[in-house]
């Protein structure tokens, strides 16, 4: 039996994704997102990078190791300019919330082991004024490849 975790990490990021926005304004890898399915999330597979600690002893290249996956959750929303910021916060928290205490995160995460890392928002001078963000997260987990 395939066991991806990576896979099963971005899928079930949707999946929660789709609790905080209707499930049918959750898009994968794009941010292309038409205005009449805002507000919106957008999960972006991100980067995967492997914890080097464990290499260089003699360990086979085909024994576990530790990755760190770093998908982005992107936000798309429409509100006036004066209710942009108070929606992004609502929406920040709800985010946070559905995915640090998501328990089957949790238990595809080694040792539990989610980060979030901060958003990044375009709001700012010189930056599109359109209400969205992108928060960063980092999934530890094991690779096994005898599993996959």
């Amino acid at each position: 039996m395939s066991e991806d975790r990576r896979e099963a990490i971005l899928a079930r990021l949707a999946q929660v994704a789709g609790t905080i926005v209707s499930p049918g304004s959750v898009f994968r890898n794009t941010i292309d997102i038409p205005d009449t399915k805002l507000p919106a999330i957008a999960v972006l597979d991100g980067d995967e990078e492997a914890d080097d600690s464990g290499f260089g002893r003699g360990r086979p290249s085909n024994a576990g190791t530790v990755m760190a996956l770093t998908p982005h959750l992107v936000l798309k929303l429409q509100a006036s300019p004066e209710k942009v910021g108070p929606a992004l916060s609502e929406y920040r928290a709800a985010i946070l919330k559905a995915i640090l205490e998501d328990a089957s995160l949790i238990a595809l995460s080694k040792d539990g082991d989610i980060r979030y890392h901060g958003m990044e928002t375009d709001l700012g001078v010189g930056r599109s004024m359109t209400g969205g963000a992108a928060f960063l997260f980092e999934f530890r987990y094991y690779l096994r490849p005898a599993k996959l």
